[in-house]
């Protein structure tokens, strides 16, 4: 899949590659585990509480702690060299999602069950979002790192697509815990599989940083990122994008049940269908970006993004819904995966965990006010509304980010 350091030829070299590519399964597993409860989750709490409130409340619980494990994580992760906090983390998530099977088997505290899981899911999801690019950035050689974000994008894409396909079939024939179940059980094999490299993986990574858990430590990637306009220029663009997004999130099942007349089955496709168009759309990129320049085509992809989320405003059908989120994915994502080579082009080794944790951090921060937002507003504006604000601050952190000189003339 990638070329790692040293000679493609050697047996050696050739050793060295197949813990990449079993690091790629593990993190397809976890990623598409991840899907799979989060979509469970939310749909338990829809069908108890049957309202928007009750989403909001739910993507609330899933990403008001990401910001918070983002303060510590990253300084967690260069101190004890990322694969064993990994191991350690694949592990306590299947705990947590065997609890809230639990409690949904039992039919008592099904909401608290849920919501604590799905805070759980936050708090750790820093863990693989800053230790992958870490992984990525240590193992893989620098000309290597296009194909290997490439390869990290597309396997986030597939599994956003897949996971609430199978989640919402899990969810229409079976029930949520079938959903919860094969979420558990992905985690487990996700788990078992960096288990399995652990040695070999962190035979290519930096030595433990020892004073990376002080408040020096810990402050310093918010530090390197205050401090570079493109990592800051990048970090505002997903702070202001996360959050447009978790309110399209809310807004999404009300909009597939009544605006669209749908259930689980139709909420749960154009959830995932938008992956279908980011995959497209970042295989596009590779090969595009770099002729018309890396900086310039992310803030097209951002501004053309946002634009094509307006239709939504009218569509009343879901095939034509289908094809209107498809193709502003397609767009949207074309920037594909040149935004992480830029960053590992200006991060320190040493300084990885705690710059990508750092940048997590800020990027989710306002995720959890816009979902409480969001279970306000939704009722009160109606869904056509919402897709109206989304697509209008899309377009306006496109605009911003066209005001940055670093970022429109960087190549990569």
């Amino acid at each position: 899949m990638n070329r790692l350091r040293g000679s493609v030829a050697s047996p050696a070299a050739l050793s060295r590659r197949r813990p990449v590519r079993t690091l790629f399964l593990g993190i397809t597993l976890s990623r598409l585990g991840e899907s799979l409860t989060v979509v469970s989750l939310i749909w338990i709490v829809f069908q108890e509480t049957q309202s928007a409130q009750g989403v909001a409340v739910a993507q609330f619980a899933y990403t008001a702690l990401i910001p918070v494990g983002g303060l510590f994580v990253g300084a967690v992760l260069d101190r004890y060299r990322v694969v064993p906090v990994m191991v350690l983390d694949a592990f306590l998530k299947v705990g947590v999602v065997l609890l809230a099977i639990a409690a949904a088997l039992a039919g008592v505290g099904v909401v608290p069950a849920a919501l604590l899981a799905a805070l759980y899911l936050g708090l750790a999801w820093m863990v693989g979002g800053a230790g992958l690019p870490t992984l990525i950035a240590g193992t893989v050689a620098p000309d290597g790192h296009p194909r290997a974000n490439l390869a990290d994008s597309l396997t986030w894409s597939l599994t956003a697509f897949v996971g609430p396909i199978l989640a919402g079939i899990l969810i229409e024939t079976i029930g949520p815990i079938a959903g919860l179940a094969a979420g558990a059980a992905c985690a487990l094999g996700y788990g078992l599989l960096l288990w399995s490299i652990q040695a070999n993986l962190m035979s290519h990574l930096p030595p433990a940083t020892i004073g990376a858990l002080g408040i020096k430590g810990i402050t310093s990637g918010f530090r390197l990122v205050f401090r570079s306009p493109l990592l800051l220029s990048l970090t505002g663009m997903f702070t202001s994008l996360n959050a447009i997004q978790t309110v399209y999130t809310v807004a999404l099942p009300i909009y597939a049940t009544q605006v669209l007349g749908g259930g689980a089955a139709e909420y749960t496709l154009l959830l995932s269908i938008r992956s279908v168009g980011e995959m497209a759309g970042t295989i596009l990129g590779r090969w595009t970006a770099p002729r018309i320049g890396v900086g310039r085509a992310i803030v097209l992809a951002v501004l053309s993004g946002g634009a094509l989320i307006l239709p939504l405003v009218a569509i009343t059908s879901v095939p034509v819904a289908v094809v209107a989120i498809l193709v502003a994915g397609l767009v949207g994502n074309s920037q594909g995966p040149w935004i992480q080579v830029i960053r590992m082009r200006v991060i320190p080794p040493e300084m990885r965990s705690r710059a990508f944790g750092s940048i997590r951090t800020m990027t989710n921060s306002l995720a959890p006010v816009a979902a409480l937002t969001a279970g306000v507003i939704v009722p009160l504006v109606g869904v056509p509304a919402i897709f109206g604000i989304v697509a209008a601050g899309w377009i306006a952190t496109g605009i911003g980010l066209a005001s940055v000189r670093e970022l429109r003339e960087s190549a990569a």
